[in-house]
């Protein structure tokens, strides 16, 4: 009896470390937006995030990425340009 106590505090205590606070960034993006649109948002390191707008709760969406996270260059970052996007020479 003690040793599947101590298996389910285990299992417990595995799904509690992944919880932890939202990205708000992430949860922002979609605020406007409906389930499997494509989302994106900026992280912390210069990272741009990519992926569809997906729930969390029965409310709220956040964005999930689905793309590799692509490295920004800081100025693009604050210029507003998005990256992938070509300058237009016309």
């Amino acid at each position: 009896m003690s040793l599947a106590f101590f298996g389910l505090l285990a299992i417990g205590g595995q799904a509690w470390s992944h919880s932890g606070p939202l990205n708000t960034a992430a949860l922002e993006v979609c605020q406007e937006k409906s389930r499997s649109q494509a989302c994106q948002y900026h992280g912390h390191h210069n990272d741009l995030y990519i992926g569809t707008c997906q729930y969390v709760s029965d409310e709220d969406l956040i964005c999930v990425r689905n793309k590799p996270v692509q490295k920004l260059d800081p100025a693009q970052k604050n210029s507003g340009e998005n990256p992938g996007e070509k300058e237009n020479t016309n």
